[in-house]
């Protein structure tokens, strides 16, 4: 298959290279380049790599909440989904501890 650039009608050259985003490096990327402008374009396999390797890193889930009242104390309200996602039932007891002015919640320690 050839392919080559729109905006300068030529054909892409295939290269390899790392990609790097948000200080997430991919190694051994394929992608095509055009050697005039030098747009890139990527196979879908690869952008399927360097979206997993993006995602291994990120949270899972991300949830925001407000601290709210229960009882006249601080309260923060969390979602069953989020529960299962971290194996944590009604009446589980967790740890919960400060980290880098981070507030962790862990169900195993």
């Amino acid at each position: 298959m050839i392919m080559e650039c729109p905006k300068c009608d030529v054909e892409y050259e295939e290269t390899k290279s790392n990609y790097e985003q948000f200080g997430v490096v991919v190694q051994d990327i394929s992608r095509f380049e055009c050697p005039i402008c030098h747009q890139r374009v990527f196979r879908g396999i690869e952008v399927d790599r360097i979206q997993e390797s993006m995602r291994k890193l990120g949270p899972t889930m991300l949830v925001k909440r407000k601290v709210t009242k229960a009882a006249g104390r601080p309260a923060i309200y969390l979602p069953a989904n989020l529960l299962r996602e971290v194996g944590i039932d009604v009446g589980h007891e967790v740890y919960m501890y400060v980290r880098d002015k981070k507030l962790l919640i862990d169900p195993n320690t």
